[in-house]
Order: structure tokens, then sequence, then C-alpha cells
């Protein structure tokens, strides 16, 4: 197994993280932009969206919020 962090580089590529505004799915947003890539983060509840990917770009994290429901296909 290798030490070499390259292995896992996600440089270039976008995450969508469903169910991202807080919790176990900011953490892996967080996980993946340390990684190279860019997150786009969804939530059902705007301000717990708007205020995660804030606190994302406040870090120097690339991202950005879509608000949706994923379990309503309309």
């Amino acid at each position: 197994m290798s030490d070499d962090p390259s292995i896992f580089s996600l440089d270039g590529r976008r995450a969508l993280l469903t169910g991202s505004g807080q919790g176990i799915g900011l953490r892996l947003a967080r996980g993946l932009a340390a990684a190279g890539a860019s997150v786009v983060l969804n939530d059902i509840i705007d301000a717990r969206l708007a205020g995660a990917v804030a606190g994302l770009r406040a870090e120097g994290i690339s991202a950005e919020g879509i608000l949706f429901d994923v379990s309503r296909p309309d």
C-alpha cells in the first residue's frame, strides 16, 4: 500500500453531496475538497445550505449550493 496521497487526487473533479448542509455530508464535502474536488452541496433547508456553503468558502474551499429534495423527482 502506498502512502502517496496523490492516488486519491480529485483535482479538476466536481462532487455533488446530497444532504450535506450539516453532519456527515458536510464532513465528506471537506474531505473531498481536501483531495482537490470542488464541491456542490445539497439540502432541503435554505438557511442550513447557505451557512454550510459560506463556511466552506470561508475556509478557501470551492463550494456551491443547490436547494432541492432528492426524494421528489419534480
